[in-house]
């Protein structure tokens, strides 16, 4: 089975300017022994977009998650 770890898991942008946008980079690993494949990724508001691929992550692999937050309006 396969099994997904974090490096870290939050990241504090700190205080950010209105109306800037800030990127952050979460990195995961698999550590099990199948396969993982993310089918969704999802934020607690619409302020804040994940992309990642959806491409399978083999055991010992990594992907990333790339976390953009809009601050305009916030």
């Amino acid at each position: 089975m396969g099994k997904v770890e974090f490096a870290e898991s939050a990241f504090d942008f700190g205080q950010v300017k209105e109306g800037a946008e800030v990127k952050h980079t979460f990195v995961l690993k698999n550590t099990g022994d199948a396969p993982v494949i993310l089918s969704k990724v999802t934020a607690s508001c619409g302020c804040t977009q994940p992309e990642f691929s959806k491409s399978p992550i083999l055991p010992g692999g990594t992907s990333d998650i790339h976390v953009t937050f809009k601050s305009e309006d916030r």
